[in-house]
């Protein structure tokens, strides 16, 4: 088994006519199989991987000692060892993506079988293509973050993309699906058109198509329970500090993961500023992306605020320039930083 490095599973300028037939269930395309001395071998985009079925066959073949009594396979170590090189070379670059799939390969046998793999992952960037025309999408990405797509045949893929773009027309479609694949099991027809009426309920002044193009999974969330509880409860922890509605929404539009906050964690947040700079959060209220920015950032960087006024009292930093710095300038930078918050762990 070989692998390079990327490139597409074949060119959507040349697609192969939909309707076609194959014995092998998949469109046709004569870049990706070629019978070499009566054996079928298959290119895969993806760095050029030759497979041959008889090889492959082979290696992958689960033995009676191997399944186990639920009905999982027991893989061995070269059979893991060839799956994770195989989805390498699909492009899944996340260890803990790979680690998934190959969960998956001991549960269904399509995980354990590598040219199935490849005509499935053909057929999805097939359904891409033909249902909005969408080229180049990150595969690995795709199957890294949502296995079960690749169960999905040509047709009802590509009538759901197409789905899509008609509901989402001025969404990055193709960031969308490479960001949340999980859209592509959802139903369209019900459940996403009621999340998006449920967004436009909840943030009547707000560009709901630009919340989901800037953080797809909101549509993989309970709009009606969780993200409305968290945006009340939200609301009622900013309004205390004098914050006004209009600002809220305002945040949400630039940093829309503010809405999958836990409550209590931002409600920490806002205390914990506050302590460290009383008089913050009404004073950056008039800058809503810097205050979504610093609501947002973890106990450890907005514990930088109060580091710098109780230790560095002449360094004039802004509370969104000290949450914006790196971790690595700032600590190159304030080197007693690390010391510091090592005494209040201790405690």
């Amino acid at each position: 088994m070989e692998a390079s490095s990327s490139s597409s599973l074949s060119n959507p300028s040349t697609r192969a006519v939909p309707g076609a037939e194959a014995s092998s269930g998949v469109v046709p395309d004569p870049r990706r199989t070629q019978e070499r001395s009566g054996r079928r071998l298959y290119h895969h985009g993806h760095g050029e991987m030759l497979l041959r079925e008889d090889l492959i066959e082979r290696l992958m073949a689960v033995s009676v000692e191997q399944v186990e009594r639920a009905g999982d396979v027991r893989l061995t170590r070269e059979q893991r060892k060839i799956l994770d090189a195989f989805w390498i070379g699909v492009g899944v670059k996340k260890k803990a993506h790979r680690e998934r799939l190959i969960v998956q390969a001991t549960k269904a046998g399509l995980y354990r079988d590598p040219v199935r793999l490849l005509e499935r992952l053909a057929q999805l960037e097939d359904s891409l293509w033909l249902g909005a025309s969408l080229s180049g999408c990150d595969l690995g990405l795709i199957v890294g973050r949502c296995p079960r797509v690749i169960y999905c045949d040509l047709d009802w893929t590509a009538e759901k993309v197409e789905f899509l773009r008609e509901l989402l027309p001025t969404v990055n479609l193709k960031g969308l699906i490479e960001r949340n694949p999980q859209i592509l099991s959802m139903d369209l027809t019900h459940t996403v058109p009621a999340k998006l009426r449920a967004l436009s309920k909840l943030l009547p002044y707000a560009d709901v198509f630009a919340l989901i193009d800037s953080h797809p999974k909101l549509l993989s969330m309970n709009i009606s329970s969780s993200v409305s509880a968290n945006l009340r409860s939200m609301r009622a922890t900013l309004a205390a500090e004098g914050v006004s509605e209009a600002t809220v929404e305002a945040m949400i539009m630039y940093s829309p993961r503010i809405l999958t906050t836990n409550p209590k964690t931002l409600a920490d947040r806002c205390t914990q500023l506050e302590r460290a700079c009383p008089g913050a959060v009404s004073e950056y209220a008039l800058k809503p992306a810097s205050l979504a920015r610093i609501l947002t950032s973890s106990e450890r960087v907005i514990s930088r605020i109060e580091f710098l006024r109780e230790n560095h009292p002449d360094v004039c930093l802004s509370a969104v320039v000290t949450v914006n710095t790196s971790a690595s300038k700032f600590d190159a930078r304030f080197p007693d930083f690390q010391t510091w918050t090592s005494s209040f762990a201790e405690v």
